[in-house]
């Protein structure tokens, strides 16, 4: 899964739920670190979001600082999604292909 630091909630919760079950790489950069959840409330004439849960996932402790990406890529504006030059898109792949990221593939460098 490609993540970045805009990879929040229930994303999170979908790559740390499928950890202990499939073998799954993360791959840009750490995610948001968002494990808790809520509802509105309302009171009177006003409306609150209120917590009301956090996400208890199987080997997984509180992510409030997110999940480490495995294999570390730049998150690439100056290619279109689905380039694959695009940087974290060219990680994925290589790890694909290498079957994990390490070395140079991690780092992003082309081959």
């Amino acid at each position: 899964m490609i993540t970045t630091q805009k990879t929040c909630s229930a994303s999170e919760a979908v790559i740390a739920a499928l950890r202990p079950y499939v073998e799954l790489l993360t791959v840009g950069s750490a995610t948001c670190g968002k494990p808790v959840g809520g509802r509105v409330r309302s009171f009177r004439d006003q409306s609150y979001y209120v917590i009301s849960f956090q996400a208890a996932l199987p080997g997984e402790v509180a992510y409030f600082h997110g999940l480490a990406a495995d294999c570390p890529a730049e998150d690439d504006l100056r290619h279109d999604l689905g380039d694959p030059e695009e940087s974290s898109l060219k990680v994925a792949l290589q790890a694909l292909r290498d079957g994990g990221c390490g070395g140079t593939a991690a780092a992003g460098a082309s081959h």
